[in-house]
């Protein structure tokens, strides 16, 4: 788990759970702003003359790729769903 880079020990890794677990008030504010940046970027979108330029399909690689990396930082706060149920 990503959560436990760095650690050596059961110890460590026991502290860092500790650490990220009471730190949810954090977590759950920047889930809000990765959220809202995910949402910016989908609804910026691209207009139809876009795609009149041959290097329309760079942009939307690029595009896609900021969308694949915040729903991965995302997925690292998943233990907060887990709390939930």
């Amino acid at each position: 788990m990503a959560w436990y880079r760095g650690c050596s020990s059961p110890e460590e890794k026991r502290k860092r759970e500790e650490f990220v677990l009471n730190n949810q008030q954090f977590a759950s504010l920047f889930l809000e702003i990765l959220q809202a940046e995910y949402e910016r970027i989908d609804r910026k979108g691209f207009r139809e003359e876009d795609y009149e330029d041959s290097n329309w399909v760079f942009l939307q690689a690029f595009r896609n790729g900021n969308l694949a990396q915040i729903t991965k930082i995302a997925e690292l706060f998943s233990y907060l769903d887990r709390g939930k149920k």
